[in-house]
């Protein structure tokens, strides 16, 4: 039986790691919240069609990665790079294929970037994984794709110890099977592994631990579809699985986002169907066991995309809610809680429209939030999203 009550342990040790945090965050944050910039920009990237991820660059600007285009004509990767208060500095495109996706981005040691995603198209058969790795103006320097099976996808990526790359994601052929891949530092496959259920199954997150291993989160289905648990998995390094877990607080189960946490534990969070969807937010110790499980939303069907945690030992979350179906009216969601799960605040009225959903949001240097997703206006002309936030989620003078 799931419940919301912490364990002593996790007490003792948020209140230990909360010491430390407000300590560190009083080191690193600005204290004048007003001083902060913030911002919300939306951009034209050749009919948009899904924004990835965002990071904050070593000159205070943000890259975001994502795709654009069209199902029927082609769709291109891009990255974005902005200054720190979100004007365009630069916006690349990288075609190779009918469909060209990116999903994930991150710094690379040598000051570059290495973006995962995939080549082929996305409803139908076949699609290869695809790693591209840039240097810091978004140049390529080489790209690389990867097929498995019929359609393979990938949806997160982390730069290795020695230089390499992590992938995860799925690969199908019948049905879908959650798929990790390993490369060197060039892109050359060193080993990958699968791992199924009974039905359509997925890997949406992977990190590196602090000892050396990796941590990976998705989800396993039943035959009929109707059930799905959501799947937290632990390997070292050379791909031989540590422990796994699986959980089941209700019928339908989806985990999209995990992050190691400053105790050695594990962050998740996602979507749970009970009636409707609600975003969950689960706290795991190190060895994936369940510490507590929170539930956010109402009557809508809501989902968490991206979570992180903060310099405060809280949590950021970003989402969407949908109050009418997909297509109608949807909300983008940003949740901060305390390091036990709880609301510190909620905000979901950043734009005067009826559709905006986010994808990712990371806590920048000064303390504040960006975040970036899809913006739809009344003509169903669809723009990147990226705005900055202050420590309390809001934007200038907003009363949000």
């Amino acid at each position: 039986m799931q419940t919301n009550a912490p364990k002593i342990s996790s007490i003792i040790m948020g209140s230990l790691y909360l010491l430390f945090s407000f300590t560190l965050s009083s080191c690193t944050n600005n204290e004048n919240n007003e001083d902060l910039i913030t911002f919300l920009k939306t951009y034209e990237v050749n009919g948009l069609h899904v924004a990835g991820e965002v990071l904050q660059t070593e000159d205070g600007g943000y890259i975001v990665c994502g795709s654009s285009g069209s199902y029927y004509t082609k769709v291109e990767l891009f990255l974005l790079k902005t200054d720190q208060s979100g004007n365009e500095e630069w916006l690349k495109y990288y075609e190779k294929g009918v469909e060209t996706y990116g999903k994930s981005i991150q710094h690379t040691s040598d000051g570059g970037y290495i973006i995962c995603g995939f080549v082929g198209d996305f409803f139908y058969s076949p699609s290869d994984i695809l790693l591209l790795k840039t240097d810091s103006n978004g140049n390529e320097i080489w790209s690389r794709t990867y097929d498995e099976d019929d359609q393979d996808l990938s949806y997160s990526v982390q730069q290795t110890n020695d230089g390499g790359y992590i992938i995860c994601g799925s690969t199908e052929n019948g049905r879908s099977d959650i798929y990790l891949l390993r490369t060197d530092a060039v892109g050359n496959k060193m080993w990958s592994r699968t791992y199924s259920g009974e039905g359509f199954d997925e890997g949406r997150s992977v990190q590196l631990t602090s000892d050396g291993a990796f941590i990976m989160c998705g989800w396993l289905e039943d035959k009929s579809g109707h059930q799905s648990n959501i799947f937290l998995l632990k390997i070292d390094d050379g791909g031989n699985e540590l422990w796994s877990r699986e959980y089941a607080p209700a019928d339908h189960n989806q985990g999209y986002s995990v992050q190691q946490t400053a105790d050695g534990g594990y962050i998740i969070c996602g979507n749970s169907r009970f009636n409707d969807d609600d975003i969950f937010l689960m706290k795991s110790d190190n060895a994936g066991n369940e510490q507590w499980i929170r539930y956010f939303g109402g009557k809508d069907n809501d989902y968490g995309f991206y979570v992180q945690q903060t310099h405060d030992g809280g949590y950021i979350m970003c989402g969407s809610g949908d109050r009418r179906g997909w297509l109608d009216t949807e909300k983008l969601i940003l949740i901060k809680t305390d390091v036990w799960g709880n609301v510190l605040w909620y905000r979901n009225s950043y734009l005067d429209v009826n559709w905006a959903m986010g994808s990712c949001v990371k806590q920048t240097s000064d303390g504040g939030f960006i975040v970036t997703g899809l913006f739809r206006d009344v003509e169903n002309n669809y723009s990147l999203l990226l705005f900055k936030t202050d420590l309390s989620g809001r934007i200038g003078k907003s009363p949000l």
